[in-house]
């Protein structure tokens, strides 16, 4: 389902239109509604967030992306080189728009860019059906019964989602402490290095962290346990969350994903029920990688992104 026109969407297209064509297939292009023209481009949407907004394409399964999220940005350039994985939309071009930039809100300019990757379908069907959707929500509620048909399914469900919010619990502990301390450092190999090395040493018979996975309470390490020791138990708990999320019938895939870009150094922070949705064979999958950490010196150099 297509949805009306967003203004900054719409004017962004415009200025870009012929730039973006000139380096991409012509099936490539988002669709245009009825009433656009040359002069004034008006694409359909399929959804908007923050950040940015999902355009249809006419290649079946392909999906264009205007955002201005940095993080993501800089992700998909790294899945990239890393090749694709299950559980995850697959990213098959990036491009930053030279001299577009958007309002953040807070006074700041973000810079643009324009990305292709694979379709998912029934975003945020999880959150939906958890909190009984009524209204346009109800279809993406009513999407989610076709892998939760009993009680097994649902308890299953709920335990995937559980491990999924504590996954999102502990990358936080980390993205908090590293972000602001990785931007400012002088030497960034050196401090992913002592990162990695730390979550590599994270000695859980000393903190005695609860691993426990049926217990309601979050993961997390004792109050004296802070610091950088504490971020090296906070991602040696995301792995094993997610660990444990690959044996879970229906988010198994999600767990995968999380492993994949982990073991290679990258923290998807904050994944949750509202960027799951389902993929063309039918497996929930993550759609949105949310705010992405650097924790291996592999990724302290810059990332190039070309630019159009």
């Amino acid at each position: 389902m297509t949805l009306d026109g967003t203004a900054w969407v719409d004017r962004t297209m415009t200025q870009v239109w012929d730039r973006v064509a000139s380096v991409v297939p012509e099936t490539w292009m988002p669709a245009l509604q009825k009433h656009s023209t040359s002069k004034k481009i008006r694409v359909e949407e399929y959804g908007c967030g923050h950040y940015g907004c999902v355009m249809p394409t006419s290649e079946v399964g392909l999906v264009c992306k205007l955002t201005s999220d940095v993080s993501e940005a800089r992700f998909v350039v790294r899945a990239l080189t890393l090749g694709g994985t299950y559980g995850i939309v697959e990213y098959h071009n990036i491009y930053a728009l030279r001299d577009v930039e958007r309002s953040s809100g807070w006074g700041h300019k973000r810079p643009m860019f324009v990305l292709w990757r694979t379709e998912a379908y029934d975003v945020g069907l999880i959150h939906a059906y958890l909190h009984l959707a009524v209204g346009p929500k109800y279809i993406q509620a009513e999407a989610l019964k076709r892998f939760v048909k009993d009680d097994y399914d649902r308890r299953m469900l709920h335990e995937g989602v559980r491990l999924l919010d504590n996954f999102q619990h502990e990358a936080y502990v980390a993205r908090k402490y590293i972000k602001p301390r990785l931007q400012a450092a002088e030497n960034r190999e050196a401090f992913l290095k002592d990162v990695w090395i730390t979550y590599e040493l994270a000695d859980y018979s000393k903190v005695e962290v609860e691993r426990n996975y049926r217990r309601v309470e979050v993961y997390g390490a004792p109050k004296w346990v802070t610091g950088l020791r504490r971020v090296g138990i906070a991602i040696e708990n995301c792995r094993w969350i997610a660990s444990e999320m690959t044996g879970t019938p229906i988010l198994n895939r999600v767990g995968e994903a999380l492993l994949h870009y982990l073991d290679a150094g990258l923290l998807l922070a904050d994944v949750h029920q509202g960027n799951i949705g389902v993929s063309d064979d039918n497996e929930l999958i993550i759609t949105d990688p949310g705010h992405v950490v650097e924790i291996h010196p592999r990724w302290a150099g810059p990332v190039e992104i070309k630019e159009i």
